[in-house]
């Protein structure tokens, strides 16, 4: 990592200053409870971030590298859209249509024809009749 001891050192005085880490020259350091559930946030942060690239195709390697840089721009509004959008898709019975089709559009550059039912304003589906493959 082309890190000196003594940057480490002093960073670890700082978390401990902080109120993160217990630290002991020579002895160790631990997380203090205030240490723990950032370092949980900042685990879970990582893994929603990881997870939206992998389910937008991205192979895993390449999501874990480029969440360890997405992770330190990344606003807690935008953050908690993306926690959102994964949880969704998580939890969807099967995998979403959308996503077959993104996928195909990924690897072909075509966006698959859609067959969607036509909305009344106000019902459930208003917005979708937008997309609809026959031009209406």
């Amino acid at each position: 990592m082309n890190v000196r001891s003594p940057s480490v050192t002093e960073m670890l005085r700082k978390l401990q200053e902080d109120g993160y880490v217990e630290y002991e020259p020579w002895k160790g350091t631990k997380l203090t409870p205030s240490g723990k559930k950032v370092a949980l946030r900042l685990m879970k942060t990582h893994k929603t971030i990881a997870d939206f690239l992998e389910i937008i195709g991205i192979e895993r390697e390449l999501a874990e590298i480029d969440t360890c840089q997405i992770e330190h721009y990344v606003s807690p509004q935008t953050m908690a859209r993306l926690t959102k959008s994964v949880r969704f898709v998580s939890l969807a019975p099967q995998e979403p249509k959308w996503i077959k089709h993104f996928n195909q559009y990924v690897r072909t550059g075509e966006r698959p024809d859609c067959e969607f039912q036509v909305a009344t304003k106000g019902s459930p589906e208003e917005g979708c009749s937008r997309h609809r493959s026959d031009g209406a």
